[in-house]
């Protein structure tokens, strides 16, 4: 077995990090290592890969999601795994709708990368069985209910309540009830200090509106 592999991320010591899980990896191969997805995308079109390892977040952009879509229409055979040091609830779902093999919290992993690595080589999704619980404030996440996840979502974007009412399809008086229940459960002081320590700490990430993935 000589799997070949391919590395997208925009950290530079992640890159080596995994370069150097790779090397002591037998029958795995490194093709090639960039520091963008579209870079990824752009050799799989000329090159065959086996596996590709990206990260799922560049610059707090998920051009991940685009890239695995791209690169199984262009190697539908090939391998992806997708992870991420952002505890992001929607990420493993968005993962598997983007195609992704396999999906890992790399902060929280519930195995060694390499057991991960040769899993999906061998034909298995291995995904989190659960979602990563982080601490907001004076709560923990998984005491926040998915509709105010999603409320404070919107908010870290920094869209008004009109706007986070508007995109939910839900009424304002509804949105500022969320926002109110999930100030009292964290202790922040206002909308501001918790839309905030969300992103902070990468719970709840808006996709912000941006341009298409190659321009």
């Amino acid at each position: 077995m000589n799997v070949q592999v391919l590395i997208a991320d925009d950290s530079m010591v992640a890159r080596l990090l995994l370069e150097r899980v790779l090397h002591d990896m037998e029958g795995f191969t490194l093709a090639a290592s960039f520091s963008s997805a579209k870079e990824a995308v752009s050799y799989c079109r000329c090159r065959k890969v086996d596996l590709v390892i990206m990260d799922m977040m560049e610059k707090q952009h998920v051009n991940s999601l685009e890239a695995a879509v791209q690169i199984k229409e262009a190697q539908p055979w090939v391998k992806i795994v997708l992870g991420t040091s952002y505890p992001e609830i929607s990420f493993p779902e968005k993962a598997r709708e983007a195609g992704a093999d396999s999906f890992c919290y790399k902060e929280a992993m519930e195995m060694p990368l390499e057991e991960l690595l040769r899993r999906t080589v061998e034909g298995e999704s291995v995904f989190p069985k659960k979602a990563l619980i982080v601490r907001l404030g004076n709560t923990e996440s998984d005491k926040l209910t998915p509709k105010e996840l999603e409320v404070l979502r919107e908010m870290t974007g920094g869209y008004t309540n009109q706007e986070i009412a508007e995109s939910l399809n839900i009424g304002v008086q509804t949105v500022k009830t969320h926002i109110t229940n999930m100030l009292q459960k964290t202790g922040m002081r206002n909308r501001l200090e918790l839309a905030m320590q969300a992103r902070v700490i990468g719970l709840v990430i808006c996709e912000e509106k941006r341009k298409g993935f190659w321009d």
